[in-house]
């Protein structure tokens, strides 16, 4: 059974504050969107082992729910088999459970953004049903946050299958890098309530945050370059992944601008107030990664990109950015 929540509808963007007209084409078509309708899907008796499903009487494993892109045939065939093999373990039975994972849930973008958008949707269930998280899903990060929305929850062992009497699985509320807006500003609202603001004052120098992800795969090659450029505009440097919830909420609360590459850091703009701003550090002439740029307006937020140099390291010019600061800012 589904039960509809949103029906498809047309969202609008914001152009980008600093667009130049050659480069428009790397925007043009996530100016207008439309966002597919999103449901509850209620199932009974699924079987999960090792964050693989299956519905012996339905004979389907659910690999729209669980992939972040479409499958191949192959994997859709090898995953049945695996689905079948099931059937004959030995079972632990929940009776209520939510899903909400899927491959790319390892990430902070797509965990924050996606799967908790999925949790958001099925809230008016979160007293009788438990959010079910994989033994490979556990880290620190999530279930704060998970917490902080006031699920509750159960881990599943690896290696072990489970029977899910009652199933809610929660469909995407809207293509990765796209958002229904709606759900967008309920999730913020819930992650930002209820949050102690007396050590605010901590943080009332960080106007200016530069995203620090000198321990992620964005590493930046020139750092050393840029730093003197930051110092010079006053931006403090900070590693947001090695920040807990309310130190994040507390900081994003305060600043004006925040700048980073292009990676999962700069998701943290959830948490900044309207009519801030946002410099994307964006791959050359990438038409693709845009869900930054979109996540801005239903935010609020004005957008900002630069383009890093054309090497395979990232790599920023300086004068660029120096130009960038001395204009915008």
């Amino acid at each position: 059974m589904k039960k509809i929540l949103y029906q498809e509808f047309k969202i609008t963007r914001e152009l980008p504050i600093n667009l130049n007209a050659k480069e428009i084409n790397l925007f043009q078509h996530e100016f207008e969107k439309r966002i597919p309708k999103s449901y509850l899907l209620f199932e009974k008796n699924v079987l999960i082992r090792n964050g693989y499903f299956f519905n012996f009487k339905k004979i389907k494993t659910y690999t729209k729910y669980l992939h972040f892109n479409k499958i191949n045939i192959k994997l859709k065939i090898k995953l049945l088999i695996k689905g079948l093999a099931t059937v004959f373990n030995k079972k632990i039975v929940i009776f209520k459970g939510i899903w909400i994972f899927d491959n790319k849930s390892d990430v902070y973008f797509h965990f924050l953004i996606d799967s908790l958008s999925r949790a958001i949707m099925a809230d008016e269930y979160k007293d009788e049903y438990l959010i079910l998280i994989p033994e490979s899903q556990r880290k620190d990060w999530k279930i704060e946050l998970i917490e902080k929305l006031n699920f509750n929850y159960l881990f599943l062992d690896e290696n072990k299958t489970y029977l899910i009497k009652n199933l809610i699985i929660p469909s995407y509320p809207a293509p990765s890098g796209n958002y229904n807006p709606l759900l967008l500003k309920q999730l913020i609202k819930m992650l930002l309530s209820n949050i102690d603001l007396s050590n605010k004052n901590k943080y009332q120098n960080f106007k200016r945050v530069w995203v620090d992800r000198s321990n992620s795969r964005r590493d930046m090659l020139n750092f050393a370059e840029i730093e003197p450029i930051l110092k010079k505009f006053d931006f403090k440097v900070v590693r947001l992944e090695e920040k807990n919830l309310v130190e994040k909420i507390l900081i994003l609360q305060n600043i004006e601008w925040l700048i980073g590459n292009h990676g999962s850091g700069l998701t943290n703009m959830i948490f900044m107030k309207p009519d801030t701003n946002v410099l994307d550090i964006r791959d050359p002439q990438d038409s693709i990664k845009n869900a930054f740029f979109s996540l801005t307006s239903p935010l609020k937020i004005n957008y900002y990109y630069l383009e890093r140099e054309a090497f395979p390291e990232i790599i920023i010019d300086p004068k660029k950015l120096d130009n960038f600061f001395s204009k915008y800012l």
